[in-house]
C-alpha cells in the first residue's frame, strides 16, 4: 500500500523555443506531459511497486481531479507493469457523472495552457 499527494504529472509545450517568438504557436505547438518536479519519487515508487503486484486499487477523491489524478497513478503503474489489473476503489456518495473523466480533467488542463499561454507571453 502507497499513497501519491495530490498531481503527479504536468503538461507544458514541447517547443519552448517559442516562447517569445509568437503567441499564436501556443495552439498549434504540441504539449508533453512529464512529472511533476519533487514528484519523481513519488512516481518511481508507484512505478516500483506495481512491479510486484497483479492489481492496483485507485482509491482517489470521486470528482474530476480524483479522477485525474487517478489516470496518473495508473499510467506510472503501468509504466513498468502494462498487465498489471486496475479496480477503482469507490466511494458510496459519489456523483456518476464525474467517475472516471479523467479524460475531460486533462482536456480541461490543456485547454487552459493553451488559452493561458498567449496572455502570458504578450504580458511578458
Amino acid at each position: 500500500m502507497t499513497s501519491v499527494c495530490g498531481h503527479l504529472m504536468t503538461i507544458d509545450f514541447a517547443d519552448k523555443t517559442q516562447w517569445r517568438v509568437n503567441a499564436a504557436h501556443c495552439f498549434e505547438d504540441r504539449i508533453v506531459e512529464s512529472v511533476i518536479k519533487g514528484s519523481e519519487d513519488i512516481y518511481q515508487n508507484l512505478a516500483h511497486e506495481a512491479q510486484r503486484v497483479q492489481l492496483v486499487v485507485v482509491w482517489t477523491d470521486c470528482d474530476r481531479e480524483g479522477e485525474a489524478i487517478g489516470a496518473e497513478i495508473v499510467r506510472a503503474c503501468q509504466s513498468t507493469n502494462p498487465a498489471v489489473a486496475i479496480r477503482r476503489a469507490r466511494f458510496s456518495a459519489a456523483n456518476q457523472a464525474d467517475l472516471w473523466c479523467a479524460p475531460a480533467a486533462a482536456a480541461c488542463c490543456a485547454r487552459l495552457t493553451r488559452a493561458g499561454a498567449p496572455s502570458i507571453r504578450c504580458a511578458t
